[in-house]
Formats: C-alpha cells, sequence, structure tokens
C-alpha cells in the first residue's frame, strides 16, 4: 500500500505499511474521513476490522498528529499479537499431541512396571515358603541318617549274633551247670533256713535241663530266678516253725530268720531261745533273760502281729581278715 492511498476492498495493514488519513475535516453529519470506505479491514495475524472508523476518528476538525501516532502504536501491537498469538497456537499443538503420546506409553509402562512387582512378591512368597520347607527336610533327613546307620549297626550286631547263635547254645548247658552248682554250695554254707524249698528248686532246674521241651533259655531264665529267690532273702524277715536237732534230740521250734544277719529259735513253751553260730555251724542255746522276749516279739512281728519295732538280737561282729 502507498501512502496516502486506501483501497476500496478487504485489505491487510502489516507492521511494513504506512499510510496517512485525509486530514480535511469531515462534513457536519459525522461522515467518515475522506478516503475511507465501509468495507472490513484485515490486519496482519487474522485480526479484521470494519470499514466503519473508530469513534475516535469520528471527530469534528482535522486528526492532530498525537492521534495518528497513537493509532499507529495500536495497529502495530494488535499485528504483533495477532501473529505471535497464532504462530504459538500453530507450535503448541505438536508439543501438546507428544505429550499426551508419552503420557499413554508411561500409563503402559507403569502398567507393565505393577504386574511385574505383583509377580516379583509371588514369586518371593513362594520362594521363602519352599526354603522354609527346604530346611525342615534337611533335619528330617539328617534324624533319618542317624536311625538308619543306628539301624545298620543293630543289623550287623544282629548278624554276628546269629553267627554265633549254635556256639552260644551249645556253651549255656555247661553254664547252668556251674551256675546250679555254685548255688548248691552257697546254700549248704549259708545259714541253714528253709532248706527243702531252696534245695528243691535247684533239682527241678536240674531236672529240667534234660528235658526235650525246655529250651537252654529256659533253662538259663530258671537259674537266674533262683539267684534272685536267695538276693531276696537277704533283706526280709521271716518266721516259720521247723524241726531241728538240738543236743542229739529232734525238737520243733519257732524259726526266726532277720535277712542274713541272725537266726535265732524259741521253743514252742518259750523256755528255751537260741541262735545258730556261723563259726561252729551248730544251734547254741542263748540266755532267756537277755532275749527270750526280744525273740517272741520279733516272731510276732514277722507274723504281722505287732509294729515293727528295735529289737536285741545276737549278731555276729565283722572281723577283719
Amino acid at each position: 500500500m502507498s501512502d496516502g492511498k486506501v483501497r476500496k476492498d478487504r485489505e491487510t495493514i502489516c507492521v511494513d505499511d504506512t499510510y496517512a488519513l485525509n486530514s480535511s475535516p469531515p462534513t457536519s453529519e459525522g461522515v467518515s474521513l475522506k478516503g475511507i470506505t465501509a468495507s472490513p479491514i484485515s490486519f496482519c495475524g487474522g485480526v479484521s476490522l470494519d470499514r466503519h472508523p473508530h469513534p475516535d476518528l469520528l471527530l469534528r476538525g482535522s486528526i492532530d498528529p498525537m492521534t495518528t501516532t497513537r493509532l499507529k502504536t495500536l495497529l502495530v501491537a494488535i499485528c504483533i499479537g495477532g501473529s505471535a498469538s497464532f504462530a504459538g497456537a500453530q507450535s503448541i499443538d505438536p508439543i501438546v499431541e507428544v505429550g499426551k503420546q508419552r503420557t499413554a506409553a508411561a500409563k503402559v509402562s507403569q502398567a507393565k512396571i505393577d504386574r511385574l512387582a505383583d509377580e516379583t512378591a509371588s514369586l518371593l512368597s513362594d520362594y521363602k515358603t519352599v526354603m522354609k520347607q527346604v530346611d525342615g527336610l534337611k533335619v528330617y533327613n539328617a534324624r533319618l541318617e542317624r536311625q538308619i546307620a543306628n539301624q545298620e549297626r543293630r543289623i550287623r550286631d544282629i548278624d554276628n549274633s546269629i553267627a554265633e547263635a549254635a556256639v552260644i547254645q551249645r556253651q549255656i548247658p555247661p553254664l547252668v551247670t556251674r551256675m546250679l552248682d555254685g548255688l548248691e554250695q552257697f546254700i549248704n554254707l549259708d545259714m541253714p533256713f528253709d532248706l527243702d524249698t531252696r534245695l528243691g528248686n535247684i533239682e527241678a532246674v536240674r531236672a529240667n535241663m534234660d528235658r526235650s521241651d525246655v529250651t537252654s533259655a529256659e533253662a538259663f531264665r530258671q537259674v537266674l530266678e533262683l539267684y534272685s529267690i536267695e538276693l531276696q532273702y537277704g533283706r526280709g524277715i521271716e518266721a516259720y516253725t521247723d524241726t531241728i536237732n538240738l543236743n542229739g534230740a529232734e525238737r520243733e521250734v519257732d524259726i526266726l530268720r532277720i535277712g542274713r544277719v541272725a537266726l535265732v529259735y524259741q521253743s514252742t513253751d518259750g523256755a528255751e531261745t537260741g541262735a545258730w553260730n556261723k563259726d561252729t555251724q551248730n544251734w547254741e542255746a542263748l540266755s532267756a533273760g537277755d532275749y527270750a522276749a526280744a525273740v517272741r516279739k520279733g516272731v510276732r512281728i514277722a507274723k504281722k502281729q505287732a509294729t515293727i519295732e528295735l529289737l536285741n538280737m545276737p549278731v555276729s561282729a565283722p572281723e577283719a581278715n
């Protein structure tokens, strides 16, 4: 556009375009300035303006230079602002689209991360459970190994015993015979109490050894039972009636046995009291005043006819070799 001219059709006013308004005064009816038509004006940046003049232009008289400068400044600012806004809008759209794409990609990535985290937590829980089971199995297997080793040792011992069973079985009868002979000798040297029963048990075991239905193991068990009975004799108190030889005559007396510590007798009428002497292996009379009452009391205690109490009995003192 050249200076001093305004085109009649739609025009574009840019920063580089300069023009001058007609300074002739308007008519008294307030018409537009000379040379300005009513067609719209298009500014740079897409801003359009009708050809109708601005109210500030409807002046009565000429436009002063100050007003012209202000109008130029206003038009320049509008042009710059419109151009910047249009250019900014066009440059922001790709950025917004890229941001949307990044947000969608981040959403997909976060969903994948969450899924992997859940799978990892599940696998970790399974791993801990399996490791606990493995630790328990290690302890269980160690105990089984010890048991198996013990059973293997027992198997070896049993195998050895089976291999030696024939030899052991052949050695049992001679052992039983020696044990019975030793027990019989002990009874003959011991205090003479209940001899018939004690010696009769030994003869019964000897007779069983010759029976075909009694095994060697059974005969050995019976011998051990006889030894146990003899052991019990030394721990109890007993009273019974028996016939003994006193001064060449057979007398029926009450016998009182206190373990293997004392063996005393008393006639049925209580007139005579005596004790067995281990050294002489004979019955010897005791003072009736010292022991008669005590022996009578002991017989009643042994028969559970009186309560237990201290008794004054003849006991041989041990002698040092």
